[in-house]
């Protein structure tokens, strides 16, 4: 066994480990959750879909305004830098940068330095061979932020969660104002109907697991479609499923009191993407 906060880590220019990273308590990315950040996987010493997750990380700092110190490449050297002294196999690379620290301690925007690090964590994919049973929460997904910024404003995901665990479920699905599916804690929803896979196209985080699953289907000709469902289309699906980047597709075995059999489609994304 290992301590996941003993593994390496990266920041202001050097390796450190996980308990030694600096964030004070004044940043305002612990005060205000105001920072972006990625989780990026990785097979065989190489990252998967390295360039997407890095178009999701800039545009995040773009769209808080947050000054990201390092240029791509730059950033891709240190990473890998990082994950050649990784001491477990195929880890999840944290890339993370917060606001930083207002120079003169209030409420400045203009004035804090970014602080950027890195830090490996361990992938593990879901017990039961990636198979979970799931409950449509009664939290409603925050849409009030841009949830196409990955960030840590997890209340309403967390809260969701907690309702899983009371209710006897593995996780839950969130839906929004509307009525309409979103996404879960970590994860993205797709669905199968008719031979086609669909996800939902709003309030939800730009998954990459779940661009490679439209890659794939265009690729093999499966139609595919980011659309609105609701609840009715959820629970009538042929096979329900979820991506993430660590566990990457996840089958949905039970949702609510609906039980899904094995599907040929689920079957060939779990094998293939």
């Amino acid at each position: 066994m290992f301590d996941p906060l003993e593994l390496p880590a990266w920041q202001e220019n050097k390796f450190k480990k996980v308990k030694e990273i600096n964030l004070p308590v004044i940043d305002f990315g612990f005060i205000h959750c105001d920072s972006t950040y990625d989780a990026i996987s990785t097979r065989n010493g190489k990252f998967v879909y390295l360039d997407a997750h890095l178009d999701r990380f800039y545009a995040g700092c773009s769209s808080l305004r947050i000054n990201m110190p390092y240029d791509r490449s730059t950033l891709k050297t240190l990473m890998n830098n990082l994950l050649k002294i990784s001491p477990i196999e195929n880890p999840l690379v944290f890339i993370v940068i917060t606001r930083g620290i207002a120079q003169n301690g209030a409420r400045d925007l203009i004035t804090p330095k970014p602080n950027f690090f890195m830090f490996l964590r361990p992938c593990k994919p879901w017990p039961n061979n990636n198979t979970v049973s799931v409950c449509i929460s009664s939290v409603i997904r925050n849409d009030s932020i841009d949830q196409t910024i990955k960030n840590f404003s997890w209340n309403d995901l967390t809260m969701a969660q907690f309702e899983a665990i009371d209710r006897g479920y593995d996780t839950a699905i969130l839906l929004s104002r509307d009525k309409f599916v979103t996404e879960g804690p970590a994860f993205n929803i797709g669905i199968i109907k008719n031979n086609s896979v669909y996800a939902p196209a709003k309030v939800r985080l730009g998954g990459i697991t779940m661009k490679r699953v439209e890659d794939f289907c265009n690729y093999n000709l499966i139609p595919f479609e980011y659309t609105d469902i609701d609840v009715n289309e959820l629970l009538s699906a042929d096979a329900v499923f979820l991506t993430s980047t660590g566990a990457n597709i996840v089958t949905v075995s039970k949702l609510e009191n609906v039980e899904y059999e094995p599907h040929f489609i689920l079957n060939r994304l779990r094998e293939e993407v």
